[in-house]
């Protein structure tokens, strides 16, 4: 068994640092078999009725792996839903203002911006007690990001373990 599951070993590559490996909407684009699977499903629960459906990728880094990703979903006829975008790499936050043609909402993955945006993996117990998402660098891009949704209408929120601290939000 490779990371716990069932013909893992056939199916997945050992990753030297999973969490900066292949992941999220990076597969997602460049092994699009299962993506076209979950859009064609959304399409349909949009299709009977629904209308209060939203998508967003994992795991982005640039605008063009999201344009690319969005554009699968458009070809498999998925366009009346509302798009967002997780930002959960400092690279989001910092280019934020290119995604705003194409996004209704945000949604902050504060776990991981907090550990890209410090350099700290979060799951190493020596370095706990400097991981915390109020750190200055953290809390200026969730900031910056934060008022571009404001100037630009778009829907914001806060996922992750970040997201049950009062004094934080």
């Amino acid at each position: 068994q490779l990371y716990g599951m069932d013909g893992g070993k056939t199916y997945e590559n050992i990753e030297n640092n999973p969490m900066l490996g292949w992941r999220g909407i990076a597969r997602s684009i460049e092994d699009k078999t299962l993506l076209q699977i979950e859009f064609e499903a959304l399409r349909r629960v949009v299709d009977s009725g629904y209308n209060n459906v939203g998508v967003f990728p994992p795991m982005t880094r640039f605008l063009t792996e999201f344009k690319q990703w969005k554009s699968i979903a458009h070809d498999i006829g998925l366009k009346r839903i509302d798009f967002g975008i997780m930002v959960e790499t400092p690279s989001v936050a910092l280019t934020f203002e290119e995604f705003v043609d194409d996004i209704e909402f945000m949604i902050f993955g504060s776990n991981d911006l907090t550990q890209f945006t410090l350099a700290i993996d979060r799951g190493n117990p020596k370095l706990q007690s400097k991981y915390d998402e109020k750190e200055p660098a953290v809390q200026r891009l969730m900031e910056r990001v934060i008022r571009i949704c404001n100037d630009y209408d778009i829907e914001s929120s806060i996922g992750g373990e970040a997201a049950a601290d009062s004094k934080l939000i």
